[in-house]
């Protein structure tokens, strides 16, 4: 898929990341994200368990999620440009926003049905800066995404407080709950926003971003993807 950005034409690919190498490239990306560029503060002790690591790939976040989930990357050519990465209500004792007390009281009514609702937590979504606030290129990820969950009957779950997240979400009609806002710490500048959708919502999220003129190939990776993540 070719889009043009700054003069460079991408040819981009969603793929599921299934090897220590890909995943530490992933790792390295967030560090570059959220630390370097969103200025993350990481807490020394925090209920995810994150961390920051030295590799080969430079430094990287790493937390106790990280291998009972499965995780996706946007690829220009061999390159990875983003990921993201789901957990499911079904693989894990509690998913990672259940760790914290703030997401718990606010979000109770949801949590406690994530397995009636089929809940996964979509988080760790990253993206080269250069490339950000291009919506053609972070909906490749997303699209591909979603509607692996939309086959599977998942709901999505997700938080944010990123401004470019925040606009694309707007615009593919990802519903925000309202009047809920929380931080996960005290340190965190500000809140973050909740999102929410069922398979019937998420179905019309697809629509709104084949508005964006996608090309079919997104949909059969997220084919190709469903055939290896069992739930």
């Amino acid at each position: 898929m070719f889009f043009t950005e700054a003069g460079i034409i991408l040819k981009l690919q969603v793929r599921q990341i299934n090897d220590l190498d890909t995943l530490n490239s992933a790792r390295a990306l967030l560090y570059h994200y959220y630390v370097e560029v969103l200025k993350w503060n990481i807490e020394v002790e925090n209920p995810s368990g994150i961390v920051v690591k030295n590799s080969s790939k430079g430094l990287m976040l790493v937390d106790n999620y990280d291998e009972c989930s499965d995780w996706f990357g946007l690829f220009n050519e061999k390159e990875l440009i983003g990921c993201v990465r789901l957990h499911w209500y079904n693989k894990v004792p509690l998913l990672e926003i259940e760790q914290y007390a703030a997401a718990k009281e606010n979000l109770d009514f949801l949590l406690s049905q994530k397995k009636e609702l089929k809940i996964v937590e979509f988080n760790r979504e990253a993206i080269m800066p250069k490339f950000s606030k291009n919506k053609e290129v972070l909906m490749n990820i997303m699209n591909t995404v979603f509607l692996l969950c939309q086959r599977k009957g998942a709901s999505i779950l997700t938080t944010t407080n990123i401004a470019e997240w925040q606009k694309l979400y707007e615009w593919i009609l990802f519903e925000k709950l309202a009047n809920i806002e929380f931080k996960y710490s005290p340190n965190e500048p500000k809140p973050t926003t909740v999102y929410f959708a069922q398979p019937e919502q998420i179905k019309y999220m697809l629509l709104r971003m084949q508005q964006m003129n996608l090309k079919p190939h997104v949909f059969a990776e997220a084919s190709i993807l469903e055939a290896s993540i069992k739930v």
